[in-house]
């Protein structure tokens, strides 16, 4: 009987050891199940006293952590079964943006089968499987990651695997219209680290607000932005196009092969019109949604700038080969007497060398013989230096008050775009007789 109570005593024992065990184990879970979760925007220290002055490794991006206490400038959360102190800064806490209907930032559609993970990164617990074409309510996201609510649970899913745009409209509360530039947040509060900045005249979409604070969505990320009465227009109004033009020359010249970037004068600045650019001819010549045309074949075509409210101009645009031509702006008597004078006629490539036809003017009442030496450079009208080199007994043979041609060939230009405008420098030494 002794030996039985004994067996019994010694199993029970057993047992509460091996509950305890658990209880031992399960605290962690119980701890962050307990806990509100909070986001950590951007790789930053562990550290573990509140002083900062040891280090505990590091935690990345995009990683849930429970929120233990919070202070000012440090936030105590549990990691791994342990307890940190991390910089706030770095810290968005989830609990700001209730996974209700009502406080969604938008939807999303799956646009592929889904895996559903109960943290955002790839490593965590699998939690669900959607379908593609899946339509899900959006709560926030945190990195490349949307938090989601699916069968009962809160869970992440990868951008990716979302189409937001198809959606973009349902979960916005409002839309508005930046008048200075704004500076965005990852939370609704400048203690929050900083994000982009939104240029002036954006139109944003709204999903949440938090006092004066709004969640929008710019750049691929939802992000927050502080509104007052001069920064934001609520309620914006249609702005049309009152006046449109180019200023570039008329006809245009550009290069075949090269890139020129057309001009306009649209005005008032703050329209609110799309703006669109179109060619006659895109077998002559391409242009851009930002104006930028493209010389494709030698020939002529029209390029036609217009506002969505129906202004618009037109200019001529032809493309021709890469030579620059110039028209003498002087004759032999225009300048100063005793000098020779070098004026560009035409500049082209031949291969790798750069070829300059000129005339030189030669307006003393004696010969001039020959250039002892002649240095030229020849630049770009944005001040890019084409080419340079130094010539020497170059062979004049001209009349007193007389002009001819002379050519110089440069064996180390660089490969540009002529037609855009070109002019040169130069400087010499020469010998006359009489």
């Amino acid at each position: 009987m002794k030996k039985h109570s004994l067996r019994r005593i010694v199993s029970l024992a057993m047992a509460l050891l091996l509950f305890a065990e658990i209880i031992v184990q399960l605290r962690p879970i119980e701890a962050m199940a307990s806990m509100k979760t909070a986001i950590v925007t951007a790789t930053t220290t562990l550290y573990t006293a509140k002083s900062g002055s040891t280090s505990g490794g590091t935690v990345a991006e995009g990683t849930q952590v429970g929120i233990a206490e919070k202070s000012s400038t440090r936030w105590r959360v549990y990691k791994n079964g342990q307890y940190f102190w991390v910089n706030s800064n770095y810290l968005y806490d989830t609990s700001t943006v209730k996974p209700t209907a009502a406080s969604r930032v938008g939807q999303g559609v799956s646009t592929r089968q889904v895996i559903v993970y109960a943290q955002p990164r790839t490593g965590a617990q699998k939690i669900a499987t959607l379908k593609p074409d899946t339509l899900r309510n959006l709560y926030s996201q945190s990195g490349n990651w949307y938090q989601i609510y699916t069968g009962g649970q809160y869970g992440w899913v990868r951008v990716d695997g979302f189409d937001y745009n198809k959606s973009v409209n349902r979960g916005r509360l409002a839309q508005v219209r930046t008048m200075k530039t704004l500076q965005t947040y990852y939370g609704p509060g400048t203690d929050y680290l900083k994000s982009i900045k939104i240029p002036s005249y954006s139109f944003l979409n709204v999903y949440k607000y938090a006092g004066n604070w709004a969640l929008v969505y710019r750049s691929g990320k939802f992000l927050w932005a502080y509104f007052s009465k001069t920064n934001v227009d609520r309620d914006p109004k249609p702005v049309p196009v009152t006046s449109i033009y180019f200023y570039n020359d008329d006809p245009l010249y550009v290069t075949r092969g090269y890139k020129q970037t057309l001009a306009a004068k649209i005005f008032p600045s703050n329209y609110t019109d799309t703006i669109s650019y179109k060619s006659s001819n895109t077998a002559v010549a391409t242009v851009n949604s930002s104006g930028v045309v493209m010389g494709v074949a030698n020939g002529t075509c029209k390029i036609t700038i217009k506002a969505s409210s129906g202004v618009s101009d037109t200019i001529t645009v032809h493309v021709v080969d890469n030579i620059a031509n110039w028209k003498p702006s002087m004759t032999v008597s225009d300048y100063p007497y005793g000098k020779p004078a070098v004026e560009p006629v035409k500049a082209y490539y031949s291969g790798s060398q750069l070829i300059l036809n000129t005339y030189v003017f030669n307006n003393r009442n004696a010969r001039a013989e020959y250039f002892n030496y002649i240095t030229i450079d020849v630049y770009k009208t944005d001040g890019t230096l084409v080419a340079t080199q130094k010539f020497t007994n170059v062979k004049l043979s001209m009349a007193p008050n007389s002009y001819r041609t002379l050519q110089f060939i440069f064996t180390s230009p660089i490969k540009t775009d002529l037609v855009g405008g070109t002019y040169i420098k130069y400087n010499y030494s020469y010998t006359y007789s009489y």
